[in-house]
């Protein structure tokens, strides 16, 4: 039905049967405005549709009069109705935006993504002194002071107290100080990861969220979703290429061809107004892993790994 309407809307024009195919302009006026605009609210109906199917029946004869079509209706059909396309980038995907470096970042990102991540790391026990002393809140500060004077037997002092603290529970507490800073810095470095994930993929709108698997259940991998409008499309340097090379060999397909722009501008790239920036993701290793410290410490989870190392005292 939509194609008999569409191949009556085209006999109403009368072309010139004659045109050389190479002399046609795929970006100018092929058709009258009227002609265009009945083209256009049909495609609008369902632009997919149109796309992977209609075309195809319509044998324009030429796939600049087909890419024509196309292009027009993105950019001129000031009605257009918005059509979403679905973007999601797996973890291994995702994983690939990144430099990879001398700690093998790009392994890191995927395994954080995928909850399995284990950096190996071994972090010394801290000093025991003033500054980190003070940081004990009440709680364990009472156990301490109950552990002070279960066998004292010379008169209570605050500077034998901090004595005993220093002398008796420097491995406790300096421990405990060191696991809460690498809780820190892997706290810091996952949200750096995450935080440029989404400012890279910023384009399409979307964010990390968990995977939905088959049977419809919240997975703990974590994948990006987001989506671009298909006007969009048309503003890429890859789109007139990869459109027609749907054309060339069958008929297009929406998504088809915003993942075959991705590709290649990741193979490629450097033309501009890419939908993925040029450059990889740049994480300052040497700050995570070389030198550490980089986060900081919540001291309440310090004093929930101090509490439970008093508790075998008890």
């Amino acid at each position: 039905m939509i194609k008999s309407v569409i191949k009556k809307i085209l006999l109403e024009f009368q072309g010139d049967s004659n045109e050389d195919e190479d002399d046609v302009d795929a970006y100018g006026d092929l058709f009258p405005e009227n002609t265009y605009q009945k083209l256009f609210k049909i495609i609008d109906s369902d632009p997919e549709k149109f796309m992977s199917t209609t075309l195809k029946d319509l044998s324009l004869g030429s796939i600049d009069k087909e890419f024509n079509i196309i292009y027009k209706y993105l950019t001129e059909y000031k009605e257009r109705t918005p059509y979403y396309i679905p973007v999601v980038f797996s973890a291994r995907e995702i994983s690939e935006f990144f430099r990879d470096g001398d700690y093998g970042m790009q392994t890191i990102v995927k395994d954080l993504l995928v909850g399995d991540y284990d950096y190996g790391i071994d972090y010394e026990c801290f000093d025991v002194d003033d500054w980190l002393i003070d940081r004990i809140d009440s709680e364990n500060m009472n156990k301490l002071k109950k552990l002070y004077l279960t066998d004292l037997d010379t008169e209570e002092s605050e500077e034998d107290f901090k004595e005993f603290i220093e002398s008796e529970f420097d491995s406790d507490i300096g421990c405990a100080a060191g696991d809460a800073q690498h809780s820190a810095d892997i706290d810091y470095l996952h949200s750096e990861i995450k935080d440029e994930i989404n400012d890279y993929l910023s384009r399409f709108n979307g964010k990390l969220t968990n995977k939905i698997g088959n049977d419809d259940r919240i997975n703990s991998e974590l994948e990006y979703v987001g989506e671009i409008e298909f006007g969009e499309l048309s503003d890429n340097p890859y789109f007139f290429e990869v459109t027609y090379e749907e054309l060339e060999s069958s008929y297009p397909n929406i998504i088809d061809i915003f993942w075959k722009i991705i590709e290649l501008e990741r193979d490629y790239g450097g033309r501009g107004d890419e939908f993925l920036p040029e450059e990889q993701i740049r994480i300052n290793e040497d700050k995570h892993f070389r030198y550490g410290g980089a986060g900081d410490i919540d001291w309440g989870y310090f004093n929930e790994i101090l509490s439970d190392k008093l508790s075998m005292y008890n």
